[in-house]
């Protein structure tokens, strides 16, 4: 008779509702194989992994894109939706040595004299990098991205936010989030992308009261967004008072790597304040001028109070005027130049250039002044 067979698998390697080891990446890389943008081409191992949906493993396309895409954004499964359940591929290997053909069941014998170690290394259906929970060289944890929740319109009973990227050291691929919202006061209505986003997957999924759960991925390669908004949610006002409710991220992962300090907004009917700039600026209008412009630089949100330098500079590279300099905290800010010097005399007509040095960043801006 042959001996017990004992086959485990453990949840550490993908955790209750986290599912690291099917990312976003996967899902980008099927949305790019589906657009004919994969480069390189998917091997037939890829290609297996990531044919989710059954099928010919040449077949894996924008379907199996779009269940992998349901299963990051928690769908349960239906009649014509399986990502709910659990699949595997593996490859037999026989003295260390991998066998070509990959059985449509696993059986096999197990000696009665001795036991026999039969080695098949698994990998999630979905998981097309094969990197499982382990994301290649990336750290856990994306630190040096900050991401900001701000309330961008309150009219009548239709909340609007905005959720914005302040600073991402890296372009963005792929967004999962979980956002957590009190449904005693509010209900979720949708969320749609924005400028930055408008050739990005978007998928979201508010079945779950009390949370709305979503995927974002560019599908492109390379993909080219950067700091700036990146979605927008709307919710309906359910209560006559939302001043003690909150928006918070039950999940929130950026290229597939946790941030490190997720952001949270207090739902108020005060009047929001302004909106701070998201990036250092200099600015000037009119530009031609006569007898005198005004000049706009900002200092983003997330720079602390920054010192600023701004002079004005002759074509021939000559010190004019200065405009400004001492420490400013992030905001806009406005100055004006008369067309004067640093001794007060009336200069000539002609192209000059604005310089503004903001701690390490700098940058130059071209003027005109006509008489």
């Amino acid at each position: 008779e042959p001996g017990p067979v004992s086959v485990s698998a453990s949840l550490s390697t993908v955790p209750a509702r986290d599912y690291a080891a099917l990312s976003g990446h996967d899902l980008n890389l099927l949305l790019q194989h589906s657009a004919n943008l994969a480069n390189p081409p998917l091997t037939e191992d890829q290609l297996r992994a990531g044919n989710v949906t059954g099928g010919a493993s040449s077949s894996t396309g924008l379907a199996d894109a779009v269940a992998l895409a349901q299963f990051l954004a928690f769908i349960p499964p239906t009649a014509s939706n399986d990502t709910g359940e659990w699949a595997f591929n593996y490859v037999r290997f026989v003295n260390g040595i991998a066998q070509a053909d990959v059985p449509e069941s696993l059986s096999f014998a197990v000696g009665t004299t001795s036991p026999e170690v039969v080695d098949i290394r698994g990998f999630i259906l979905g998981d097309v990098d094969g990197n499982g929970p382990d994301l290649s060289a990336k750290p856990a944890v994306l630190s040096s991205v900050g991401l900001s929740l701000e309330l961008l319109d309150w009219s009548d009973d239709v909340i609007t936010v905005g959720l914005s990227a302040v600073t991402l050291p890296e372009p963005l691929e792929t967004l999962l989030f979980s956002l957590e919202y009190d449904p005693a006061h509010v209900s979720y209505i949708a969320s749609k992308r924005t400028d930055r986003t408008s050739g990005f997957f978007v998928l979201d999924n508010p079945a779950e009261p009390g949370v709305v759960h979503g995927v974002v991925a560019s599908g492109t390669a390379p993909p080219s967004v950067d700091a700036g908004r990146l979605l927008v949610f709307r919710l309906r006002h359910q209560a006559s008072s939302a001043s003690d409710s909150r928006l918070t991220f039950r999940r929130l992962r950026v290229n597939d790597r946790r941030v490190a300090d997720s952001p949270v907004l207090a739902l108020s009917r005060q009047p929001a304040p302004e909106a701070l700039p998201l990036r250092f600026a200099l600015a000037v209008s009119p530009n031609p001028f006569n007898p005198s412009t005004r000049i706009t630089f900002d200092v983003p949100q997330h720079a602390q109070a920054t010192a600023v330098l701004l002079r004005v500079y002759d074509i021939q590279g000559r010190f004019v005027a200065h405009l400004a300099q001492g420490t400013h905290r992030p905001g806009s800010h406005a100055v004006s130049w008369n067309g004067r010097d640093h001794q007060g005399r009336a200069v000539g007509s002609g192209l000059y250039f604005v310089h503004m040095q903001a701690g390490e960043w700098s940058t130059v801006q071209k003027i005109s002044l006509l008489k």
